[in-house]
């Protein structure tokens, strides 16, 4: 398929945009409801429990109330009533973090009743469309042992309690949970273990109204961790990169794209990455094509007609940690970190980002 390949422009690409007060990578970013970008949490060379609020038309930050805990690897989900819920997360402590949620009105935390099964990282949370929050796998502390669960809970703002639901098919850590358009939950992930990141990646889906999980088949690929799921306009679900990878083994990084059709509930190959990719992110534009923000270059997916065009190069690798988040035909590109892996794909040296890009596709990068 055609590679429409611009020059590559060097810009900074801030669009004005303020450092935040500290380099983070491993946090989480969510949009509110009054267009403001929230930010919880992360890492640098520590964890932190800061959280900052970017005005985005005037391009400045504001120090918020900081969580009780630091937190990096959280999961963060805006709740129909306006407050963000934000779930586990990680440091070197053994500890069970207690969910806790933020009021922007009031920038204020409120601490809520713990879950069965307490998450570090791996873990996926989605808002479903009664407005229940569904956490799947993940690791868990269990009798003071980090594992891998295939438990899933469920939290209801309307009382504020957690219940368990029927568990996922296998145990899974670092995979994929997006609400379809039919308000069923569709689950992407390879089976793990302590040591290892192997075989075949399966799917699931979790349907609310009956409580139970039905399979829709192995994907074609190894998808294993580091890969992204996005829903395209269709309803579809394109599946992208990512690899395997084993606590003593190398990283096996793939190129492979693959879609899922809810209607059939069919797997089918797309056209390929243009290069091995992990860590990256991708967002849905407002024209239906998805911007990819890989290691170091930015680049546009044609869903409908497949091919690529490549946008610009950023001046740093910030590899998987950042965030990226569409505000207003906008992407903003928060943070992230630069990662220097040994030969068995785990982190040798990690510097983090304060800084923040925006991709404008009315203005060259």
């Amino acid at each position: 398929m055609l590679l429409v390949f611009p020059v590559i422009l060097t810009g900074c690409g801030s669009g004005g945009i303020a450092n935040m007060s500290e380099n983070r990578g491993d946090h989480t970013t969510t949009l509110l409801n009054d267009g403001t970008l929230f930010v919880s949490g992360g890492r640098a060379a520590k964890a932190t429990n800061t959280t900052e609020l970017l005005d985005t038309v005037t391009g400045q930050w504001t120090l918020k109330s900081p969580m009780s805990y630091k937190r990096y690897g959280h999961s963060q989900v805006l709740l129909n009533d306006g407050n963000v819920l934000v779930i586990g997360g990680s440091t070197n402590a053994m500890k069970d973090y207690i969910p806790e949620i933020y009021n922007p009105s009031t920038d204020t935390w409120t601490q809520i009743d713990n879950m069965q099964y307490p998450r570090r990282q791996g873990h996926t949370a989605t808002v479903m469309g009664d407005g229940r929050v569904i956490v799947t796998g993940g690791i868990a502390e269990i009798k003071g042992t980090r594992k891998t669960i295939a438990h899933v809970e469920i939290y209801d703002p309307q009382n504020g309690s957690w219940s368990m639901t029927s568990d996922m098919s296998e145990p899974r850590e670092m995979h994929k949970a997006i609400l379809l358009n039919n308000n069923k939950v569709l689950v992407v992930g390879s089976k793990t273990d302590e040591q290892y990141i192997l075989g075949s990646t399966s799917a699931e889906l979790y349907d609310p109204e009956t409580g139970e999980w039905s399979n829709t088949g192995n994907l074609s690929y190894p998808h294993a961790t580091n890969f992204t799921a996005t829903k395209l306009k269709d309803g579809s679900i394109l599946v992208s990169g990512g690899g395997a990878r084993g606590r003593y083994l190398a990283p096996n990084i793939t190129e492979v794209m693959e879609i899922y059709d809810p209607s059939s509930n069919e797997w089918s190959l797309t056209e390929p990455m243009t290069q091995k990719s992990w860590e990256h992110t991708a967002n849905l534009l407002d024209d239906g094509n998805i911007l990819f923000v890989k290691s170091r270059i930015l680049e546009i997916y044609n869903p409908e007609t497949k091919t690529w065009t490549l946008i610009g190069e950023m001046s740093d690798s910030r590899a998987g940690d950042h965030t990226a988040t569409l505000v207003n035909g906008k992407t903003f590109i928060i943070g992230g970190s630069n990662i220097t892996y040994d030969k068995y794909g785990g982190v040798a040296l990690r510097d983090g980002f304060n800084s923040v890009l925006v991709y404008d596709p009315s203005v060259e990068w």
